[in-house]
């Protein structure tokens, strides 16, 4: 449990806060709600910033994977499962993903519970109309170049389309 809190405390660069924890003085009660406060801290920091990412991210519906309907309408890779897809194992070998099918069928709406996932998982990603992305490229290519849409995208770990 030492061991724990001192990690944590260093998560949440609270550099001083394990050395008053761990003096001679200090109860093992005082060690232990600290740690169970400490955690609840922590969890509640990740609540937000996926919420701040999931907002940032500009998705039109906020409907999570496990809400899904799978079906057959939309083509995904043949060696690519849909737990890969659930687990966002497709950015960990840093893949590109494209759903394939006819209008209808759900990409958007996949491709949506993909991008807030990664978002809960501390992801930056941004969502894009195909007509929208064209118009922000549009307007950024008089002011300074294409170049400067680019890199503000390339620093995103996930662009939905």
């Amino acid at each position: 449990m030492e061991n724990e809190l001192k990690q944590l405390c260093k998560r949440m660069r609270l550099a001083y806060v394990y050395d008053y924890v761990t003096e001679e003085n200090k109860s093992e009660g005082l060690y232990e709600e600290l740690l169970n406060c400490l955690k609840y801290e922590q969890r509640e920091r990740e609540h937000a910033k996926a919420d701040r990412l999931i907002r940032k991210a500009g998705f039109k519906s906020t409907k999570p994977i496990s809400q899904y309907e799978w079906h057959d309408q939309i083509g995904i890779p043949s060696s690519t499962s849909r737990e890969e897809l659930v687990t966002l194992d497709f950015l960990h070998r840093r893949e590109n993903l494209i759903l394939v099918g006819t209008p209808g069928t759900g990409k958007t709406t996949l491709a949506t519970a993909l991008g807030i996932e990664a978002c809960r998982n501390g992801k930056d990603v941004q969502f894009y109309r195909v007509m929208d992305l064209v118009e922000y490229c549009g307007r950024i290519e008089p002011r300074g170049g294409a170049d400067n849409s680019g890199s503000s995208l390339s620093q995103l770990t996930i662009v939905s389309l």
